[in-house]
């Protein structure tokens, strides 16, 4: 689905009021697109944990921008458990730096956009890091992301419906930071799987002769 159908659903929708449970827990998710809320992660795991519901008729989404130290990547985002999706599908797109450089309420197409992602009930507990980098509409990426700024932005997409109230629905996300393997080590480790195929081919010769 390609991001200008997903605006569509924006301009119906109403967004997000947001806190971030990590390690410098900010009060509230920034909703100024150009200034998000900085999270610097920690080696391991990272929870972001906010909830999302209408407030009047106001759009409220939520930007935050997270930080992989040097030396290490984002390997993986897990969707957690807790996550709730007011309608079929909530949002969640990222941009490489400080800030977004496009305006969420004028955006047609993610083709600014490091990645995008549609997600929903049955991507709880998994890894949707490759979902966000693939596909089209989006400048995209594979694998893990490497240590740098990145700005997130996350939006519920359930629409508004004028006199009705809804309860805030909660999304998690789960940033992984593992450390980037030092060269020397893939060498000792290539050395050594190299090793122990020859000593296996030698075996199997042997065994045949």
């Amino acid at each position: 689905m390609s991001l200008r159908i997903a605006s569509g659903v924006f301009a119906a929708s109403l967004g997000m009021a947001a806190h971030a449970v990590n390690v410098s827990e900010p009060p509230d998710l920034s909703n100024d697109w150009t200034a998000p809320t900085v999270i610097a992660l920690d080696p391991g795991s990272n929870w972001v944990k906010g909830t999302s519901g209408y407030s009047g008729s106001v759009l409220d989404r939520d930007f935050f921008r997270i930080d992989v130290p040097v030396g290490h990547q984002l390997s993986s985002l897990v969707l957690g458990l807790g996550t709730e999706v007011g309608g079929a599908f909530s949002f969640i797109g990222v941009q490489a730096g400080n800030g977004l450089t496009i305006d969420p309420n004028t955006v047609s197409n993610g083709s600014a956009l490091l990645g995008w992602h549609l997600y929903g009930s049955a991507d709880k507990g998994t890894n949707i890091l490759p979902a966000i980098g693939g596909g089209a509409d989006k400048i995209g990426f594979s694998g893990a992301l490497p240590s740098g700024s990145y700005t997130f932005w996350v939006q519920e997409l359930a629409p508004s419906f004028p006199g009705e109230a809804f309860p805030p629905y909660p999304y998690e996300l789960n940033f992984n930071v593992t450390a980037v393997p030092e060269p020397g080590a893939w060498v000792l480790l290539l050395g050594g799987l190299a090793a122990v195929g020859r000593r296996v081919a030698l075996r199997s010769i042997l065994s045949a002769a």
